[in-house]
């Protein structure tokens, strides 16, 4: 549930600072994506059946970061920010595979 609050609280933030500028679609998609994968955490079943305190960080922590990596890329000032945008992509995507692959065949 925590991991929905500061997703939450990323997506006002990213709002509020470009609220005088056009928004890319890839920010949209990026949004749309997260708030499935969230979903998907939560709501579909089968969940851990051990207490997975560290699982469960993997799949919150790792995921925000990659979503704060796509919506904000310029806060990296170390690379450019497309390689930031396909690295927090890439991320993303990655985890809501790796989530799919637990929930059909590890957590059964």
């Amino acid at each position: 549930m925590l991991t929905f609050v500061i997703a939450a609280v990323v997506v006002l933030i990213f709002f509020y600072i470009n609220r005088n500028e056009a928004v890319e679609v890839q920010s949209y998609l990026a949004i749309g994506l997260m708030a499935s994968y969230l979903a998907l955490l939560v709501f579909v079943p089968p969940h851990s059946a051990m207490n997975a305190m560290y699982i469960g960080n993997l799949f919150g922590v790792l995921s925000l970061v990659s979503f704060g990596m796509i919506l904000f890329p310029e806060l990296n000032r170390f690379t450019p920010e497309n390689i930031t945008r396909v690295l927090g992509w890439a991320g993303l995507i990655g985890m809501s595979l790796l989530l799919c692959i637990y929930k059909l065949f590890v957590w059964q």
